[in-house]
């Protein structure tokens, strides 16, 4: 049997075997008014490849108090803190009314934290306020979405029925090449 060909036919059933997909969860919630602290709890999770990424986007019109450089958002992935925003802070925009602030903010998840978080499928997200921060028309809803790569899912037994199919074929091949010379 010829190597090049035992090689390819492995290649073949390894690349079949499995594929990779983006994962994207959200959930809204309200953020009372005040010193808050609110939990999003994303489950069912499967494992990740690379880095992620946690988007908070306010969605009404009133948007939340994070004009000051004392009133700040802090989140935090299962107990590790990703970052704070606040008054000039990126992704923060605070119109006529500089009290109702549209935040719509980009967080980074490094792959090792990502991965330590989505260990048991479940992902707890984090989001507190200072005791500075008032809302106006309180609670304000806030979205919370949560992408990453999802790890592929391989199917062993069906990715060895490939193999085997494969080997089998160019066993076969190499048996007619035998007896044709």
């Amino acid at each position: 049997m010829n190597l090049n060909m035992f090689a390819a036919a492995c290649t073949a059933g390894l690349i079949t075997a499995g594929s990779v997909s983006a994962a994207t969860v959200s959930s809204t919630q309200n953020i009372p008014d005040g010193p808050a602290s609110v939990t999003y709890t994303f489950t069912s999770l499967g494992p990740s490849i690379g880095d992620g990424n946690i988007n908070i986007l306010t969605t009404d019109a009133d948007g939340l108090d994070l004009d000051l450089t004392t009133e700040t958002l802090s989140v935090s992935i299962d107990g590790t803190l990703l970052g704070t925003i606040g008054g000039g802070s990126s992704g923060i925009s605070c119109g006529l009314s500089a009290a109702n602030c549209d935040v719509n903010a980009n967080f980074t998840i490094g792959a090792s934290i990502l991965s330590a978080a989505l260990a048991d499928g479940t992902v707890d997200i984090l989001l507190q306020t200072t005791s500075v921060v008032d809302l106006y028309n309180a609670p304000d809803p806030v979205q919370v979405t949560l992408r990453y790569t999802d790890a592929p899912a391989v199917p062993l037994p069906a990715a060895g029925w490939m193999l085997i199919a494969g080997l089998g074929g160019l066993g076969m091949m190499s048996r007619r090449k035998r007896k044709a010379a």
